[in-house]
């Protein structure tokens, strides 16, 4: 096919590799309260390149500098499991066959029972893996095709990508994205059999299609912002961080949403920046169908056959992530 319709792929540098640090006894989790300081004083430095603008600004104006302006980071944590990983019912088994991806879901903030979590600008999501039930897509019961053949895989990658819009509305006021609503968007981004047959692929990939399905809701979801911001109703959001997580065929739909909204038309430009800090681990390579859609139209750097530790149920040592972005 012409490179106009698929572009060449670009095989990625050579890493050293790093062995696994050895896993403290003690636990990797904060102990006293100088290491939440501390650990509270890094979170804080993200902020410091806003603050000298600001500063910069006010002293340009001939004003005198009065201290931080009111702003925000928001963060979202989306974490892909594996291949017939459903941590409703895994957490039910006995004992538990939660994967560690289900288990740093629970790790991170937001979404909890305290509202501070979400007012600070953390948010979290879980998807499950291929072959599962997953009724807000559409999958009402377990799927043989999905285990088999990863049937399931792009429609997840879609969920993801209405996950980001959702905790955005819900960054700038007191609305979200309904399920109904997201699930239109997920339906008309996905790419029908029909379609494929009759060659339409060939003419408009799965990048072009999102952008085309999400440019009306992005656009409505920025004038939400920008009205809260103007009338001073939240703090200003400054730059959303990204954290992926994916296990297995988990981690190709992970990597496939770094991809996507970390392109330059997706946010980084104007006064939102995303900022570039997706981590992905996929340890089984995936191939076929869900490899080429979830892509755009060619191999994603990052979505190759990767044994990291941690991330499959049957790993006891410590997390390790590795950076695709």
């Amino acid at each position: 096919m012409p490179d106009a319709i698929i572009p060449p792929f670009k095989k990625p540098d050579p890493e050293l590799l790093s062995l696994t640090p050895d896993f403290k006894t003690s636990g990797l989790l904060p102990q006293t309260p100088g290491d939440v300081l501390r650990n509270y004083r890094e979170q804080l430095k993200a902020f410091h390149p806003f603050e000298q603008q600001a500063m910069d600004a006010e002293r340009a104006a001939g004003r005198v500098y009065a201290g931080a302006p009111c702003m925000k980071m928001v963060t979202i944590t989306l974490c892909f499991d594996g291949t017939n990983n459903h941590e409703p019912s895994d957490s039910l088994a006995l004992p538990s066959t939660t994967t560690n991806v289900a288990r740093l879901f629970h790790a991170s903030l937001g979404g909890s029972e305290h509202e501070a979590e979400q007012r600070e600008g953390f948010y979290r999501y879980y998807l499950q893996g291929v072959g599962t039930e997953f009724k807000e897509i559409g999958e009402f019961k377990p799927d043989g095709a999905g285990l088999m053949a990863s049937v399931g895989g792009e429609n997840r990658i879609n969920w993801g990508l209405t996950r980001l819009i959702d905790a955005l509305k819900r960054a700038s006021g007191d609305t979200y994205l309904d399920n109904g609503d997201a699930y239109a968007l997920v339906h008309k981004m996905g790419t029908s059999l029909t379609e494929d047959a009759l060659g339409v692929s060939l003419f408009k990939n799965s990048y072009d299609r999102r952008k085309e399905v999400l440019d009306q809701p992005l656009a409505e979801l920025k004038a939400q912002i920008d009205a809260a911001h103007t009338g001073k109703t939240i703090a200003e959001i400054k730059a959303i961080r990204l954290f992926v997580y994916g296990f297995s065929r988990g981690g190709s739909p992970g990597a496939g949403i770094c991809q996507l909204a970390g392109s330059p038309d997706q946010g980084r430009g104007g006064r939102h920046h995303l900022l570039p800090v997706c981590r992905v681990a996929d340890q089984n390579c995936v191939y076929g169908l869900v490899r080429h859609r979830c892509l755009s139209g060619h191999p994603l750097p990052g979505a190759v056959c990767r044994r990291p530790y941690g991330l499959g149920r049957r790993h006891a040592a410590p997390v390790r992530l590795r950076s695709v972005s």
